[in-house]
Order: C-alpha cells, then structure tokens, then sequence
C-alpha cells in the first residue's frame, strides 16, 4: 500500500487474518470485494485500490498490466459483481474484529507495511480504526496484510526491519519476565530521562531527547495537541511531509511562542521533519527535491511570522534507490548550507 494515497484512493479488497502466540491462525479469517462500478474501474489506479474521485484525468487510468493482471484474476469482474458496500464491509469487518477482540485498544494491525494501512482505515473506516491499538506492528518485506490478534497473541510472520514500536510490543508478549527483569534493573537510568534531556550532535548542537511525535495525528487536532504539548514541557517535536500536518505544528509552536515570549524563544523549541520518499511519490528524475524541501520549512515557519528554518530534515525511507538518495542528500546539504535547516540525517 505504500506508494498510495488515502485522499485519493479507496480500498476494494480486504481480508482479515487473526492469529494466536505460535503465529497460527485461529480462525479460517474473511475476506471481501467491494462493490465497484465499471466506470469507476476504468479510471483504476494500483493494485488494490481506487480513486475516490472518479473525474480523474485520462493519465490516471488503469495501466496495461493493472488491465491484464486484475481481468485475468478476476477481480475485476468480481467488483462489478459484488453485492457488499462499502458500509457493509466496513460493519461486516468491525463485528467480526469484535467477535475475536471486544475490548477496545487492544487488537494490533500487523503486517507488511501497515503503517500505510492503518492510514487508510483510518480515512475509510474510522470505527474500525478507533477500536485497534494505536500501536501496529509492521514489518519491510512481503506478507499477507491485515492482521489483527490480541495484544498477548504474536502477531506478524516475519521479523526484519521492525521498527521500535513493534520490537517493544513483540518482547512484551513474547519474553514478558525479560522485559520486566531489565525494567527493573534500568529503572535508574530510566528515571534519569526528562523532558529537558538533550543528546549531543556534530556542530555542536543539542537535541531535546525525548520528543512528541504527531504520526497518524489528523491536521484539525494536531495544532491543539502540539500546544498541550509544549505547555506540558515539550520542547521537540517530530513530524513529516507525509503526516500532513506540518502547518499544524508550526501553527502551535508560533502560538506558543506568542504566548510565551518573555519566557521561551524561537532557538528553545527543535522542529524535526522528513522528506516524502514513499516509492512512486517522486518523479524518476527527482528534480522538485529541493523545491519539496523548501515547500516544508516555508510551511512550518508560516509568512515570516517565525524564524525560517527546521532543527533537523531527514530522509523518511530508502524507497527513491541509490542514485535518488545522492540526489536527496545534495538537496539536503544545500538546505543546510542556506541556512534552511540546522541539521540533517536520515530515518527509517
């Protein structure tokens, strides 16, 4: 699913597969074709999904393999053909989801990249969404989407490159007395990192450690949690072109800085944000890099209400291949060199 965009595609297919401590399903799982029209079909973009909005440009229609791949399957004709909505599906799944974990944040979406899922449900079947843990579990190399088990079941088929998130729910159900013996024993160490902890960069910059991440934040709350947030001690905060909500947290932090200004300046708050990468996001030539970086910091800073630059720009993913992050990283020293930007790196 990544390379796809929730505010313009829509999900046709989905199953759900839920799975006990020995990664073994225990139920034969659902699966579902959404009901599609042929008109809408024709106007089809990936492999699984859709444009919401039909009145796409020719450019957008189903590509020749796409044509061939989901005729040939069958998919096609079974869209067409299926009784379900998207409603039905949406309340079919939720029951059944239920049926297997009632209470609420508990169940955990597992899966191959289901970072990009999660967006999806939470733009297409936001009930869905609200009931599963905030958390997921995502791995970077192939296998089934759409997993769902309880917070004490394992969850995922494979274990490469898991993100922290999904190693620290992993150990917590898997070696729980592990877990609970070095928690114990780092107790000290844990104690000793405040909100005002700072990690030592090159050039002699310093980094609030502890940061208030705003993925999967929706931009009309965002503004709002960022403020409690820095009212509350933060002084880092963590966001991304493909959150999109950039705007929302420069918004906060001139607020709070408004607000504030006999006590806290500009240089006191750290903004980190990251380059949209996903695979098929930037054009092969990757000529608007330095157009997208810049579209970021004049974003977050606002019309010169607030000092222009970011603390720190980072590259999100590998997905742009070796020659394209070359090309992001130049893009990205320039930045610096401008003044832009007082650090950069990379992120996942």
């Amino acid at each position: 699913m990544t390379g796809l965009d929730e505010e313009t595609d829509v999900i046709i297919e989905i199953a759900v597969i839920i799975t006990n401590g020995n990664l073994e399903p225990v139920d034969d799982g659902i699966e579902y074709v959404i009901k599609t029209d042929k008109e809408v079909l024709d106007k089809y973009v990936g492999s699984f999904f859709m444009p919401l909005h039909h009145e796409a440009d020719s450019n957008r229609r189903m590509g020749e393999w796409c044509t061939k791949q989901h005729g040939e399957s069958g998919l096609t004709a079974s869209c067409i053909a299926s009784p379900y909505t998207y409603q039905q599906v949406s309340d079919e799944i939720l029951a059944y989801v239920k049926k297997w974990v009632p209470d609420e944040r508990v169940g955990i979406l597992a899966g191959s990249s289901v970072h990009a899922d999660k967006r999806f449900l939470a733009k297409g079947m936001p009930e869905l969404d609200a009931h599963l843990h905030y958390r997921i579990v995502g791995t970077f190399v192939p296998c089934s989407i759409g997993h769902v088990s309880r917070l004490d079941w394992s969850i995922t088929h494979f274990l490469l490159s898991l993100d922290v998130s999904s190693i620290k729910e992993l150990a917590k159900r898997w070696y729980p007395g592990d877990v609970a013996r070095r928690a114990e024993k780092n107790k000290e160490r844990f104690i000793s990192h405040r909100i005002s902890s700072k990690v030592q960069l090159p050039e002699d910059i310093r980094i609030p450690q502890l940061g208030f991440g705003v993925y999967l934040s929706p931009a009309e709350r965002t503004t709002a949690s960022v403020t409690h947030a820095l009212h509350a001690g933060y002084r880092h905060i963590d966001t991304a072109q493909i959150y999109r909500n950039e705007k929302q947290v420069g918004d906060a932090v001139r607020l709070f800085l408004e607000e504030n200004k006999n006590q806290v300046c500009r240089q006191d708050i750290w903004i980190t944000t990251k380059l949209r990468d996903e695979k098929g996001r930037l054009p092969k030539k990757l000529d608007n890099v330095p157009q997208l970086l810049t579209e970021s910091v004049d974003v977050i800073c606002g019309s010169g209400e607030m000092e222009g630059y970011v603390d720190l720009f980072l590259i999100h993913s590998p997905y742009a291949g070796v020659d394209g992050r070359r090309i992001q990283w130049q893009a990205l020293e320039d930045l610096k060199k401008a003044g832009k930007v007082r650090a950069i790196g990379v992120s996942n």
